[in-house]
């Protein structure tokens, strides 16, 4: 998987944690930097867990489905927006200014349990994990913190459209694998070296063309020295029109 795809993935994940972050920012109403950093730490750290336990769980079956590995991607990664979509309608959430030991795990926990499929997928598409991890984690925690501000701020009007956006691009991520897969979409290395197939192909055929015009002439010029006795020419004009003959 690309750094693009990766760090679109992990801003996905990370929508959930940033919508509950908001809303602990609406209700702190001021919250310290020290706050932000716990909250950033918690949903960071457990959506950086997740991937791994799920990427360890995909690894031990992808021999066995290896076949049907895009298919599982997609429908894991397009099932986790599709609910993220569902829930960013609803209403009903609220979420209370307490950032204590249990409360934090428990949202750290629900936050990141579509990590766990993700890591599954990355599983699939044969990423590395330890880069994969450390680079969602990171994002996460960095949303959260900016979630928990603008919480602070702004009040709870983006929280919904946040894990709307969120589900969305997990969504889109998830139809890439598989349209790569299925090679209806080409992924840039492939595209790139097709286009490149397409420019160097014309000028291959110019220069053997080319290349054909200057062997004619060249025998043509051999023949005429051979006519005279020449013969070192007509030992060449041999081994050219062997030559020409092979192509």
């Amino acid at each position: 998987m690309g750094p693009i795809s990766l760090i679109l993935i992990a801003v996905g994940l990370a929508m959930d944690a940033f919508a509950v972050s908001i809303c602990k920012g609406l209700a702190m109403m001021r919250p310290s930097f020290r706050s932000m950093l716990i909250i950033g730490l918690w949903f960071g750290g457990f959506q950086a867990i997740m991937p791994a336990i799920g990427y360890l769980l995909g690894s031990s079956f992808h021999g066995y489905i290896k076949n049907i590995d895009h298919w599982i991607a997609f429908a894991l990664l397009a099932a986790i927006g599709i609910n993220m979509i569902r829930e960013s309608f609803d209403e009903n959430d609220s979420v209370n200014d307490d950032i204590g030991f249990k409360v934090m795990l428990l949202l750290a926990i629900a936050t990141s349990i579509d990590a766990l499929a993700v890591g599954i997928s990355l599983a699939m598409d044969g990423s590395d994990i330890l880069t994969s991890v450390t680079v969602i984690g990171i994002i996460t925690m960095i949303i959260s913190m900016i979630g928990v501000r603008i919480g602070g701020i702004f009040g709870n009007r983006y929280s919904n459209k946040a894990e709307f956006a969120g589900g969305c691009i997990l969504i889109v991520i998830g139809l890439k694998v598989l349209l790569e897969h299925l090679c209806i979409l080409w992924s840039p290395v492939y595209m790139g070296t097709f286009y490149g197939w397409m420019i160097l192909m014309p000028m291959s055929k110019k220069q053997l063309e080319k290349n054909k015009q200057k062997q004619k002439a060249e025998a043509a010029e051999l023949e005429k020295a051979a006519a005279n006795g020449d013969s070192e020419a007509k030992r060449k004009l041999e081994k050219l029109q062997k030559k020409m003959a092979k192509k």
